[in-house]
């Protein structure tokens, strides 16, 4: 909801926010941007998480690396699915 209210008011959402801390990260890595994009990960509602990056498929598998660490990849879908 809060989300919303943000959109239609123009202001950033939390997705946004985190696009954006992810980028910043890609710019500039190091501990205190990793730290920024796992407060605005983690800001955003569960059920929005996944499509961040707006890429169904790899569901911000590469924002997950880099604040949870290299095991996330073991969790995607495509790589299980890929194992069998």
């Amino acid at each position: 909801m809060i989300d919303e209210i943000a959109a239609l008011n123009g202001r950033p959402t939390s997705s946004d926010i985190c696009r954006q801390a992810y980028e910043e990260f890609q710019k500039t890595k190091t501990e205190e941007t990793r730290a920024r994009l796992r407060t605005a990960y983690e800001a955003i509602p569960e059920h929005n998480r996944k499509y961040v990056l707006h890429d169904m498929d790899v569901k911000d598998i590469p924002i997950r690396m880099i604040i949870y660490g290299e095991d996330e990849i073991e969790e995607w879908s495509h790589r299980i699915a890929a194992k069998h």
